[in-house]
Formats: structure tokens, C-alpha cells, sequence
């Protein structure tokens, strides 16, 4: 057994969590917290590393944007890794701050290869977890448990190596299906967030979900207050696959009947589960034969399962790992339209078709 939290992680937990589509790689104490300067300070120090890769990597002196994408770091992180970036003798121009729980980098990668005005610029994306201690509730075995630590980082000029071709946000309030308070180590009140920034391409459920969510410090942030504005946060792994999986599949039916591709390339998709992949494939097979029956071809989706054993679900960087695992194995192919699906928790879900322009 291993110990979580107040709690010991039995062995038939673990199983039944690794049926689940989780491995156990989490095994940060829950005397962790986030919150702090030293882990914060460890966050930017991180962050700038996986930044000085991607610029090395593409001989880049100068980035026009810094987007920082994460559920468990502050909002002045991208300024502070562009502060660590300047001293290494490299620029950034601009930051911005993606807080949408699991959806930050793929939403991100969405709306900046859809503004036209950034058409041009060079884009350095850095996703980051730190998800350990009181950042998910010590006491939840199944949470603490499901997810992990990691980053993940992306160079690229946007509107030009990677082409949008379409595709919607939806924001959605369901605090039935899931208790998800936006984390509080990056809330910002109410009251402060503009009701007026939102791209035309965000769907919002109701009125509720336009009520939870902002853009502010040029970023987009979730605010997911719920009834007591708990501390933690907290799922319901079977409602919340479920909830993914019937939303996910749904927003892609509607998408596809609405726009025609001739094939598509393997998807790029937030893992938070196999049940969630699965489960969206079938949901959209049963609804792509139902429409097929009314004359209506829809394309076939291929979804693949990566999460090697030992990584977990590690919230925003988790689709850039995917891609990386996608790459290595050579299943994402240059000049081919490509689903780009997340989903953060929350709940925010993006069905895009994007393409890379460059071998």
C-alpha cells in the first residue's frame, strides 16, 4: 500500500483506479502545499526551462507571446518566467495566462491560431502542473490519485505553421455532475473580470456559465464558484467520465455536421481517462450512424489511449504530452486536418480542427 493523503491507498483502490485508466504516478505527500513561495518559485524556475528549451530548439532570440497554461500556479508566473527568460538573454513581448483547468493549453492553441491580428507571431505555449499537497484534497484517494505532476512546451508561429479550421468553446456550469470550485490559487472575484472580452467562437450553456467565466490579464480563467466555495477540489470519477464523454461526443456531431472534411488525421485529445476516450468514440459512432441513416456523412475519429504506466492525468500539460507521443510515433502527419479536443473540469469543452503547416 502506499499512503495518500489521511488515507492508505489499498490495493484493491489502486486496481480499481488503474481500470479507471489511471497508473498511480502520483507520490507527492499531502503535506505539499502549492501555495507557497517555494513551490511557486519552483513553478517559474520549471516553466522558464521548458521555455529556453523550445527557444534553443527553434533558434529563437525573441517570442511576441509567453502563454502559461495551468491549474496550480499563480497569475504572475509568465511574468516571472519572461523575467527568467530575459536574464538568459532571450525576449518575450507579451504574456498571457491560460487558468481553464485541463483545457488551458488546447484552448490556448485554439484561439491563438484563430486571431487573425496574431497571425505572423511567434508563440511559445508552457503548461505546468504542480498538482500535489492541498491543491487537490489529501483525503480524496481517488483524486489524489488521479492526478499527477509534469509540463510540457510548444513553439510556433501562429495562423502559419499551425492553421485553424474551425471549431467552438463551450462553457458550461454543472456543478451536478462535478464540485469544482476554480482553484483559489489563481481566483480572481467576480466583480473584477470584464463580461464583454469574450470571442465570438465561446458558447456558454446559460446564463449561469457566462456568469462563471472571464478573461482577465489577457488570459482566460474559469471561476467556478459553487455553494460553499470549498477548498479542494473534488469529482465524481463515474458521473464526471460520463459527463465528458456525452458533452465531448455531442460538440463533435454538431461540428462535423456543419463542416465537411474528406479525412482527418489522428486527434490530439486531453487523456483525463480511458473511460472518457472511449466512451466519447462510442457515443459519436452511435451518432454518426444515426445521421448517416438521414443522408448526413460524418468523418471517422481516431482517438488513440498514450498514457504510458506510471503517468497520470497531469491536467493543462497533458495534450501536450499526448502530441509529443503523437509525434514519436509518428501518427500526426503534416498538412492534414487534425481534431484538437479539450476538456477542462468545470466545465469548459473545445472541438477544433487544426492542421500543421510545416514538415
Amino acid at each position: 500500500t502506499e499512503r495518500a493523503g489521511n488515507g492508505t491507498l489499498t490495493d484493491e483502490m489502486a486496481e480499481r483506479i488503474d481500470q479507471s485508466g489511471f497508473t498511480g504516478g502520483w507520490r507527492y505527500p499531502a503535506t505539499v502545499d502549492v501555495r507557497t513561495d517555494p513551490y511557486q518559485k519552483k513553478n517559474a524556475e520549471v516553466g522558464a526551462h521548458l521555455a529556453r528549451r523550445v527557444f534553443e530548439e527553434r533558434n529563437w532570440h525573441q517570442a511576441d507571446i509567453l502563454v502559461f497554461a495551468s491549474a496550480s500556479s499563480r497569475i504572475e508566473t509568465p511574468e516571472d518566467i519572461a523575467s527568467r527568460l530575459h536574464q538568459a538573454g532571450m525576449r518575450v513581448d507579451n504574456t498571457l495566462f491560460y487558468g481553464m483547468a485541463c483545457a488551458g493549453a488546447t484552448a490556448a492553441m485554439s484561439d491563438l491560431n484563430r486571431m487573425t491580428d496574431l497571425r505572423g507571431k511567434k508563440v511559445v505555449l508552457v503548461a505546468l502542473e504542480s498538482l500535489s499537497g492541498s491543491t487537490i484534497d489529501p483525503d480524496d484517494i481517488q483524486t489524489a490519485w488521479t492526478f499527477g505532476n509534469g509540463g510540457a512546451a510548444l513553439g510556433w508561429v501562429a495562423g502559419e505553421e499551425i492553421i485553424h479550421h474551425g471549431g467552438q468553446t463551450h462553457v458550461i456550469k454543472d456543478p451536478g455532475t462535478i464540485i469544482m470550485p476554480d482553484p483559489y490559487i489563481y481566483r480572481v472575484p467576480q466583480d473584477q473580470l470584464p463580461q464583454s472580452s469574450w470571442p465570438s467562437w465561446y458558447v456558454f450553456r446559460d446564463e449561469q456559465a457566462r456568469n462563471s467565466f472571464g478573461f482577465f490579464h489577457g488570459g482566460a480563467a474559469i471561476t467556478m464558484l459553487t455553494e460553499a466555495e470549498k477548498p479542494y477540489a473534488k469529482l465524481n470519477p463515474k458521473r464526471t467520465y460520463a459527463f465528458f464523454a456525452r458533452n465531448v461526443s455531442q460538440a463533435l456531431l454538431d461540428f462535423f455536421s456543419t463542416h465537411t472534411f474528406n479525412g482527418l488525421g489522428t486527434g490530439i485529445i486531453h487523456h483525463p481517462s480511458k473511460p472518457v476516450i472511449l466512451g466519447t468514440i462510442e457515443k459519436y459512432n452511435e451518432g454518426r450512424k444515426k445521421l448517416q441513416d438521414t443522408q448526413i456523412i460524418l468523418p471517422e475519429l481516431d482517438f488513440r489511449w498514450l498514457m504510458p504506466d506510471g503517468v497520470n492525468n497531469v491536467s493543462a500539460a497533458t495534450a501536450l504530452f499526448h502530441l509529443s507521443q503523437l509525434l514519436e510515433e509518428k501518427l500526426i502527419k503534416p498538412h492534414v486536418p487534425t481534431p484538437l479536443v479539450g476538456l477542462g473540469i468545470g466545465s469548459v469543452i473545445h472541438t477544433d480542427v487544426i492542421e500543421f503547416n510545416t514538415d
